[in-house]
């Protein structure tokens, strides 16, 4: 793959542990919504997603084209500030699993899934909805 890295940026959105990662807060939602196949089946996908993108990470860094992060998490630690129907699945998720579906930035389960982590200088941007 060729880049035109003046032109070019690779955005890499909501890959984060939470959301993509083993044992993740919104996974497990999904188990307790949808069954074990569900869970099961959002961290395989987030696996697999987390495998292309570190393929292209390595073609965009090597052009030198920027990467930059997305990221959704509540900049508040009750959800207050996300968007009505984020704050309605942690409030249900809350009740099933004791954990809400969409952590605050503070969480560690916010932080983007180790094998595809921001290097210094790729900047993460937080989203609330």
């Amino acid at each position: 793959m060729k880049l035109d890295a003046l032109k070019t940026a690779l955005l890499i959105v909501d890959m984060q542990k939470y959301q993509a990662g083993e044992g993740g807060n919104l996974p497990r939602f999904f188990r307790e919504i949808y069954g074990p196949a569900a869970e099961e089946g959002a961290v395989k996908k987030g696996k697999e997603i987390a495998g292309v993108i570190r393929r292209l990470l390595s073609v965009f860094r090597k052009a030198g084209a920027p990467v930059v992060y997305l990221a959704f998490g509540s900049l508040t630690n009750n959800g207050s500030d996300l968007v009505p129907y984020a704050r309605l699945w942690n409030e249900v998720s809350r009740k099933k699993t004791g954990l809400p579906a969409f952590v605050p930035a503070s969480d560690p389960g916010y932080a983007i899934m180790e094998e595809i982590a921001p290097r210094p200088g790729e900047p993460l941007i937080n989203k609330t909805a």
